[in-house]
């Protein structure tokens, strides 16, 4: 017969600990996957996209570095956690990695949306769960459009001094954004003809699957996925634009 729990062995108390943590969601990746059963060229976007993040994934695996920087990442279907210790050296590091997947990803045709926030977390290699998890699911929901939304305490981190925006992007809805083009730029050190040509490759990009989109039969998808490339396409032509104030989007 099974012993009745006592007291004397409860399990103790969550210990949360103050980290940031990154929740994305990859756009139609259960559509992608279902049509890359068929279709060789949707198999190798999906072996392409999986490389993207297990690049993430692998970094912060590698023997030393998990324990120096404090990372913890979890995967789930098509959906990725990433989470870092507040104070933190390796910091810009982790940001890093984020725009890196965005960006590699748009470049694939591939979309994302996700949150970053600060708060209270328990994240190590078995599970992840806390407040802060609740608060990037919650933001990750309203984020709508493929962009990565920031809690306050991240907008305070990344924005710049008055006038700059730093590295928060705002569109008409005025969400406040990680924006992860020009911190990839920024951490690159590409001056403006350099960024004008890696926004003109991700913008055809973005055109290449609006192609593709069309040919959807869905009608309702079809409007909804439309809606997505339009605002993905403003925020590259909002960079364009930035370095090249005559430029046409």
């Amino acid at each position: 017969m099974r012993a009745e729990p006592t007291l004397g062995n409860m399990t103790a108390p969550i210990e949360y600990e103050d980290r940031i943590l990154l929740y994305v969601d990859i756009l139609g990746w259960s559509r992608l996957v279902a049509d890359s059963e068929h279709d060789m060229s949707k198999r190798q976007l999906v072996g392409r996209a999986i490389d993207h993040i297990i690049s993430f994934h692998g970094w912060a695996r590698i023997p030393g570095i998990a324990a120096t920087t404090g990372w913890h990442v979890a995967l789930a279907s098509d959906s990725f956690f990433a989470s870092s210790p507040v104070e933190s050296e390796y910091l810009d590091n982790f940001l890093l990695e984020t725009a890196r997947l965005a960006r590699s990803l748009l470049l694939e045709g591939v979309f994302l949306r996700g949150a970053l926030v600060q708060g209270q977390l328990l994240h190590n290699k078995e599970l992840i769960l806390g407040p802060a998890v609740v608060r990037a699911v919650e933001l990750e929901h309203a984020a709508n459009y493929p962009r990565i939304l920031v809690d306050d305490r991240i907008r305070d981190r990344l924005s710049g001094d008055v006038g700059d925006p730093g590295w928060i992007y705002e569109a008409d809805d005025d969400r406040a954004s990680f924006d992860y083009i020009r911190y990839f730029c920024d951490c690159a050190n590409l001056d403006a003809a350099r960024v004008v040509a890696e926004v003109d490759r991700l913008l055809e990009a973005v055109d290449r699957k609006a192609g593709q989109d069309e040919q959807r039969q869905d009608p309702q998808l079809g409007k909804k996925i439309a809606e997505k490339n339009r605002w993905v396409r403003e925020y590259l032509t909002y960079h364009r634009r930035v370095v090249d104030p005559g430029a046409v989007g």
